[in-house]
């Protein structure tokens, strides 16, 4: 597409051309000028687009410049001076449909997630956080890390997950979330960036923390290895536990298509054949956080007596697709009062989920 087609186009056309946000209503649409980074075109014309990396003004984005030098067959390195990068701060209006859609998109029934006619507001799943999460961008969003290609950003795979939940998130609540990374560094198969997610209350409390890793295969850092936050420590209760249970979970065919829609978060290689196929996926696949979900639904029935407010932390690594239909199995080692360890294995053996780890009040 060249300049003069691209400033005869709506603008949400031209956002759908350069993968940017499509929102009328997100604040940071402006009228700026074309940057390397937001590479649609290269004409100097004033369009209205959003920054790629911070979503705001492209003139004034912090996020350094990163030349791109490479040549052919390289990778654009992951920048380690992007730590400490804030997103903008996103609000949600929290209602029953979007927390019940999620449960029962889930298959899980409980009436605390469903009973209107109780005095207090029905509760969000344990994992719901990972809804608000997704929208904040800077790790949900193809467009989210400066200097990379899309095809080299759509290398990065949801490693690593720990929720902190300091309240139960009620239907009615409004939700502010900003991510910050607080680290990256190099590791074997590639760079490894993690984001804290912090979500506020209307009265500023603090409802929930997520630290969410993502390895970005074969991207090398640029920079040293770089933390200003050190990842709270995950107890190891497998080796200490006090006995063992199984669990089957079963998944359907059209789990991630349900999940994607009762989550509202959008990815198209765990809905659409053709996009999986050409990022080298035997098929689609269901979410990580999908499958996390399941777990802790079963935990929570099958170890909590169903009281689905008591969930303080959730964490663990992911590993093996998961496709769809199929049946999972839980592993759980129950150690002491309030923690367990968990893993879930695929049904040829493969770990979905590991070094799993669920603590309750």
């Amino acid at each position: 597409m060249d300049a003069r087609a691209a400033v005869r186009l709506p603008y949400k056309d031209i956002a759908r051309e350069g993968n940017f946000p499509m929102r009328k209503s997100d604040p940071h649409w402006v009228w700026g000028r074309f940057r390397k980074r937001a590479t649609i075109l290269s004409a100097g014309r004033k369009v209205k687009v959003a920054c790629r990396v911070c979503r705001g003004v492209l003139a004034s984005c912090k996020v350094p410049e990163t030349k791109d030098q490479r040549g052919e067959g390289q990778s654009m390195p992951l920048d380690s001076r992007m730590v400490g990068q804030r997103s903008e701060a996103v609000t949600h209006d929290v209602d029953a449909r979007w927390t019940m859609a999620y449960a029962a998109g889930l298959g899980d029934t409980l009436p605390g997630y469903f009973d209107t006619t109780a005095n207090d507001p029905v509760l969000a799943h344990p994992l719901f956080p990972v809804c608000l999460e997704w929208q904040v961008g800077i790790d949900g969003s193809s467009d989210g890390i400066p200097g990379l290609r899309r095809d080299e950003v759509g290398r990065g795979v949801h490693a690593t997950h720990d929720l902190h939940i300091h309240r139960p998130i009620r239907a009615g609540d409004r939700l502010t979330t900003v991510a910050t990374t607080i680290g990256i560094e190099q590791r074997k198969p590639g760079a490894y960036r993690v984001v804290r997610f912090d979500t506020h209350d209307a009265d500023d409390r603090l409802v929930c923390t997520t630290y969410s890793g993502s390895l970005m295969l074969d991207i090398p850092v640029a920079g040293d290895d770089r933390w200003i936050e050190a990842l709270p420590e995950i107890p190891d209760v497998t080796s200490q536990a006090l006995e063992s249970r199984h669990y089957e979970m079963s998944v359907s065919a059209g789990a991630a298509h349900v999940y994607t829609e009762c989550a509202r978060i959008w990815n198209p290689i765990h809905t659409d054949r053709a996009v999986a196929k050409r990022a080298t996926l035997p098929e689609i696949i269901l979410h990580g956080t999908a499958t996390l979900a399941m777990a802790v639904s079963t935990l929570v029935q099958q170890v909590l007596d169903g009281e689905v407010g008591r969930v303080r932390r959730v964490s663990c690594r992911f590993g093996a697709m998961v496709l769809m239909p199929s049946t999972l199995t839980l592993e759980v080692s129950v150690f002491g009062k309030g923690e367990l360890g968990f893993q879930v294995l695929t049904a040829d053996g493969a770990r979905a989920i590991s070094h799993g780890y669920l603590a309750w009040a």
